[in-house]
């Protein structure tokens, strides 16, 4: 057990947070007219104005089934022509690698790990100091939250539509679900929403915390947060629970959260969802990121081993991000492109320069819908070692990537990677 609880176990836990997100996920979806579907594991929503989401619980069903069910989601969204992205998350500790492999089989990619922090609320510590005209207000169905700028999501249609289904939610379900707003004067500046389950474990889950960014740093974040925890703790729940940001993390420390580990997320665009893979490619996919060589044997030979798939990942690049190097050693053998990375990831360091002497051009070769070059990808991990090798091999200094328009020069820059920053520019000296 943690040592920062008095009581259950992890696990159960886990699934106290799993119920916590599914009945969360559920309200909103029939606040904005959607609908929420379960079974074998497996919770979705439909024409949710929170947009869809899949959620995977643990320990619920055998992976065969929850993917049946998976695969049953899918289609209904295809079907009613879902032009939105599909946020898939699993409700445990760990990547889970097989369910990875299946999601990554159907388009998905791997996005962000949720940082699962819980707090005893027997433990919580109220005494914080706050700016002295900070008022916090519960806003329930009130329409006050539609004030409020999101530092996450700014002031656009996302936002508005989140919105309207948490005020709707809230105004439906004033015991289970609240919203809370932190206000200078009349000036909203920081919020937080609590969505209350009952059981054994009681649970409160803490979602949308955020502060305005000019009023950082001064306690409103702990006192959001700190209004959400109290009306759990009034309402009975023995636990809260979150999902930590970076930023948030040391606001949640402050007040008892201890952390529970990271769990998983993935994403798949609308244009993977609608161009879904063929029976024989999902197969041979599964097959790499399982490493099931006898799989392979009978399906690779028929298949385009360089072909992406939904998500624009290649079969080496879906080897080496779950580590199946006999995979990727078989994909080689029967043709399939090495590239820089994936033959990094996988541990095969001295065949990069052979590969790079070879094959010049892979020195740029565009990775991901971010249309990075490997030097980017090098900045970005803060991996010096890799940038000395690519920038060796003539890494063009002036390529940009597709979403933020920038030179890998300058990702280091932002990034703060002085130490590749400072081999970039010797080179283009």
């Amino acid at each position: 057990m943690p040592h920062f609880l008095t009581s259950a176990s992890e696990p159960d836990l886990v699934r106290a947070i799993g119920e916590n997100m599914a009945a969360f996920l559920r309200a909103l979806a029939l606040a904005s007219g959607g609908t929420c579907r379960r079974g074998d594991g497996v919770v979705w929503t439909e024409g949710s104005g929170s947009g869809p989401d899949l959620l995977l619980l643990p320990d619920r069903a055998p992976l065969s089934r929850v993917f049946a069910r998976v695969d049953e989601a899918l289609d209904s969204y295809r079907s009613q022509g879902e032009r939105r992205p599909i946020h898939a998350w699993h409700i445990g500790i760990g990547e889970v690698p097989e369910a990875g492999v299946r999601l990554a089989a159907r388009g998905f990619d791997w996005s962000f790990r949720p940082h699962w922090m819980v707090c005893d609320l027997a433990r919580l510590r109220t005494d914080h100091p706050t700016p002295p005209d900070l008022m916090v207000r519960q806003t329930g169905g009130s329409g006050l939250w539609d004030d409020y700028v999101h530092p996450a999501h700014g002031d656009n249609e996302e936002w508005r539509s989140l919105v309207a289904a948490r005020e709707t939610a809230a105004g439906r379900r004033p015991k289970s679900y609240r919203l809370y707003l932190a206000f200078l004067g009349s000036k909203p500046v920081g919020a937080s929403s609590v969505f209350i389950t009952s059981g054994k474990h009681g649970v409160a889950g803490i979602f949308d915390v955020g502060v305005v960014p000019e009023e950082r740093n001064r306690g409103i974040g702990t006192a959001v947060t700190l209004a959400a925890c109290e009306a759990a703790r009034d309402a009975g729940c023995r636990f809260a629970v979150l999902n930590a940001t970076p930023l948030g993390e040391p606001v949640y420390r402050r007040l008892g959260f201890g952390s529970l580990g990271h769990g998983q997320t993935w994403q798949m665009t609308p244009e993977a969802l609608h161009n879904p893979p063929t029976g024989p490619r999902l197969a041979l996919a599964e097959a790499v990121g399982l490493g099931d060589l006898e799989r392979l044997e009978s399906l690779g030979r028929r298949e385009d081993l360089d072909a992406p798939l939904p998500s624009g990942l290649t079969l080496i690049e879906l080897a080496a991000r779950v580590g199946r190097a006999a995979s990727a050693e078989w994909l080689v053998r029967h043709g399939a492109e090495l590239d820089v990375l994936s033959a990094w990831d996988l541990g095969w360091r001295e065949r990069v320069p052979e590969l790079l002497s070879r094959d010049p051009a892979l020195a740029n070769r565009r990775h991901g819908r971010e249309r990075t070059t490997p030097l980017h990808e090098a900045v970005h991990r803060g991996d010096a070692e890799l940038a000395r090798v690519l920038l060796e091999a003539g890494a063009d200094l002036e390529a940009r990537d597709a979403t933020f328009d920038s030179t890998p020069l300058g990702w280091a820059q932002h990034l703060g990677r002085s130490e590749i920053a400072a081999m970039i520019e010797a080179r283009s000296g």
